[in-house]
């Protein structure tokens, strides 16, 4: 098990590496059917997103704003990251946010609440050397001159174990932020 772990890694880096070698490949739907992202690429916030004071994230699914502790984590999901945390809510208002950078990423998920251990099963899997689950995700790194507190929109896909976990389509991105956010990625 181990060796498949160590395969399967092996075969991401070079997913990851190949793509900085020509423009990032965004899956339009969950269909195999593929489109660069545009050099040009931005998102346009068209409602207002409210981020709770003491917070610099806020989460989008299903089309709605919500909670970091209702997310399902198997379904796809959204965060727009702050660079600050204030002790008072903020928003997030309407306009365009050019993407300066993009990135596909991956991360283990031993956590379904925060702080707390999803379960000694998780525990137990890492003991043994075999692959936890993992959430794939796209990381767009935002510019606006009128909002230059908004950082990132970071959208993730189901979490799964590492052979079947995917990153999001785009179908599946603009699902998770709903009619709070429109997608210009190609």
């Amino acid at each position: 098990m181990a060796h498949t772990k160590q395969i399967f890694t092996f075969l991401f880096l070079i997913t990851l590496i190949l793509s900085g070698c020509g423009q990032m490949q965004i899956e339009q739907q969950s269909n195999g059917h593929f489109h660069a992202l545009k050099d040009k690429a931005w998102i346009k916030i068209i409602k207002e997103i409210p981020v709770p004071a003491e917070q610099a994230r806020v989460f989008l699914q299903n089309g709605e704003v919500i909670n970091a502790v209702n997310l399902k984590l198997y379904d796809t999901n959204c965060e727009l990251k702050l660079n600050q945390l204030l002790p008072v809510p903020q928003q997030i208002h309407p306009g365009k946010f050019d993407i300066i950078s993009a990135s596909a990423e991956e991360s283990t998920i031993v956590f379904s609440t925060p702080g707390r251990i999803r379960s000694q099963y998780a525990a137990n899997l890492q003991l043994a050397h075999t692959p936890s689950n993992v959430k794939r995700f796209w990381r767009f790194t935002l510019k606006s001159e009128t909002q230059p507190n908004v950082k990132h929109i970071v959208c993730r896909g189901p979490e799964d174990f590492p052979s079947n976990a995917k990153l999001p389509s785009y179908s599946e991105m603009q699902q998770s932020v709903g009619n709070y956010i429109e997608l210009h990625l190609f």
